[in-house]
């Protein structure tokens, strides 16, 4: 054993072991916040993509903060691009004209049923109407006949030319 150990007291051992403990302990409390700042970092400034030896990338690369807000602009634009029109309205103003063309059309659809209900009474009243003439019609018809037949028909006139 070298000297420098075969001199420690049993004091010294122990106010060594509790000086590393006591290390130790801070550093696992420690560690937590130190690695949430690490991955703080890491998401901050993202991960290149990884490379194997023959040049395959083996770990997609990831955007950081900075490139994922460039990203959601980019997507931002296009969805205003979507939403915007050509006449400096806004797609709100655009909707509200399809809404009220839409009402109109339901309001004029709404009277077009009424006049369609009025028509197809009308074409009920003129189809009694048109069955009660015919019925009548048929009535004298049948008395035409009858009288016909009981009177007979009158000669007919000598024809002068024999």
């Amino acid at each position: 054993m070298p000297d420098h150990l075969a001199d420690l007291t049993i004091g010294e051992i122990i106010a060594w072991v509790a000086g590393i403990g006591a290390l130790a302990g801070v550093l696992y409390k420690i560690w937590g916040p130190i690695k949430a700042l690490q991955n703080f970092l890491r998401d901050w400034s993202g991960k290149p993509a990884r490379k194997d030896r023959t040049g395959r990338t083996i770990e997609d690369a990831e955007a950081g903060v900075l490139g994922k807000l460039d990203t959601m602009r980019a997507d931002l634009d296009r969805v205003l691009k979507q939403v915007e029109n050509s006449h400096n309205t806004n797609f709100r103003d655009d909707l509200d004209v399809v809404r009220a063309s839409v009402e109109r059309v339901g309001e004029r659809l709404d009277e077009h049923i009424v006049i369609s209900k009025d028509h197809d009474r009308f074409q009920n009243q003129t189809r009694e109407s048109l069955d009660q003439h015919i019925k009548s019609t048929q009535k004298w018809t049948y008395m035409l006949e009858d009288l016909s037949d009981l009177w007979g028909k009158k000669p007919e006139p000598p024809d002068e030319s024999d």
